[in-house]
């Protein structure tokens, strides 16, 4: 550690008009505001080390119960309570289909193609959301009148809540909330009840 300065030192103040009376401190060649720098790096980095810790500690525990879990996999059923079905959306809507002009070539329909536009927010181009999707019913709930195992419904999205289940993509819906069914028996279903 200096306290004094040297020539050189003296001189680029003397050219800066830099008040001669203060006094630098340097500790192992280092101005204290290298340290100080030094110190708030370091303390970022041990703030950025505990959030990579808690992360990894909170994915270690899960693993840990998914692999408890699995232990006893076999009979496991998942089934949703009252009036609710569970389903397994498709990726896209089989009901649609892209529809072109014979003569002119152009493009009629997107037969359900996710449209694109331009964010505002962003500048980039984003797929717009599509608010019915179209998936199998897996399950149902014991309340359900109409929907049974095997059917294809539509539903409207805010209606949705996503199943987190092993990242099977499952959602659950009210058996209300389905816009429609598609299936081969429904007229001898609906008219049974």
């Amino acid at each position: 550690m200096r306290n004094e300065l040297s020539e050189q030192e003296k001189l680029a103040r003397q050219i800066s008009k830099v008040d001669s009376d203060a006094i630098f401190f340097n500790v192992n060649d280092k101005t204290l505001d290298e340290h100080i720098d030094n110190m708030k790096r370091e303390k970022w980095n041990d703030g950025i080390q505990k959030i990579e810790d808690k992360f990894a500690n909170h994915e270690a525990k899960l693993q840990e119960a998914a692999d408890e879990y699995a232990k006893n996999l076999n009979g496991v059923q998942i089934m949703p309570v009252a009036n609710y079905v569970i389903v397994r959306p498709f990726k896209e809507n089989p009901f649609q289909k892209v529809k072109v002009d014979p003569s002119s070539g152009l493009i009629i329909d997107l037969g359900g193609m996710v449209p694109e536009y331009k964010s505002n927010q962003t500048g980039e181009y984003e797929e717009a959301e599509q608010m019915i999707k179209v998936g199998v019913v897996i399950e149902t709930g014991p309340e359900c009148k109409w929907l049974r195992s095997g059917d294809t419904i539509m539903w409207y999205v805010p209606n949705e809540v996503v199943v987190p289940f092993y990242n099977f993509g499952f959602r659950l819906v009210n058996e209300t909330r389905a816009i429609c069914v598609i299936n081969d028996d429904l007229n001898e279903r609906f008219n049974l009840k």
